[in-house]
């Protein structure tokens, strides 16, 4: 039975980029793809969105169900408890931690019984951050994110990040740790608009009647991702089995 890390590179050409706000569901479809190796079931892998490749499996959509059972706007999972849901809806089970203490030995447990971890962080642009960037605008240049742990080497965390899933990053363990403490710093704005190229952007929190000043024209798609205090991810950390 291979290790995780070794399920990673077997499977990693299977993984796409996710697409829009749906870190979160792409990093648990990337532990279902991990476990399909290191712990083998007649359990189906979900897929996060109708358009990706195992779409054929057929079934219900992680955010479809995220959308549609739990209001996420976009597919967003912004607390640990929606993040719970969705992994018991599909049939694999999550061992979660909360708290600032015990996260490095939880995370070592967790690998060490092939169960890779969910983990929530500030992202800036070029990885995690626990200060925000001078110069930098907010829901664009940094905002919470997903990725998932499936090994660890000396000091550092090796991680799938959704957008790049393919090429391993390899960071810090206290960067990565004051990252998932920092990660409320900044809670999304409530609306997002779409453009004609799939583009999502934020547009302030502001109601739908006002919005278009801020450059949302008439028949613009709008998602609308719930007020800031949806937003509880400190120090969340989830395994997935």
């Amino acid at each position: 039975m291979p290790t995780l890390a070794g399920a990673y590179n077997n499977l990693k050409n299977r993984m796409m980029p996710q697409k829009q706000g749906t870190c979160g569901l792409y990093s648990f479809w990337f532990a279902t793809i991990l476990l399909s190796q290191c712990k083998p079931t007649a359990r189906t892998i979900p897929y996060p969105r109708k358009s990706t490749v195992t779409a054929g499996t057929g079934g219900e959509s992680m955010r479809h169900y995220a959308k549609n059972t739990l209001r996420s706007g976009q597919g967003e999972v912004l607390t640990c408890q929606e993040m719970e849901d969705i992994i018991l809806h599909f049939g694999f089970q999550p061992l979660t931690h909360l708290g600032a203490s015990g996260r490095e030995e939880f995370i070592a447990r967790s690998l060490a019984s092939n169960s890779p971890v969910m983990f929530p962080y500030m992202m800036g642009n070029s990885g995690p951050i626990s200060a925000i960037p001078a110069n930098s605008n907010p829901g664009v240049d940094y905002g919470s994110h997903w990725s998932l742990i499936y090994d660890e080497v000396g000091q550092d965390y090796i991680y799938i990040e959704p957008n790049i899933p393919t090429t391993p990053e390899r960071q810090l363990k206290k960067v990565v740790l004051d990252s998932n403490s920092f990660v409320d710093s900044y809670k999304y704005d409530r609306f997002w608009k779409k453009d004609t190229q799939s583009n999502v952007t934020p547009v302030k929190n502001k109601v739908l009647s006002t919005m278009y000043g801020f450059g949302v024209t008439l028949g613009a798609k709008v998602y609308d991702i719930g007020t800031a205090d949806r937003q509880n991810l400190k120090n969340v950390l989830i395994a997935v089995s």
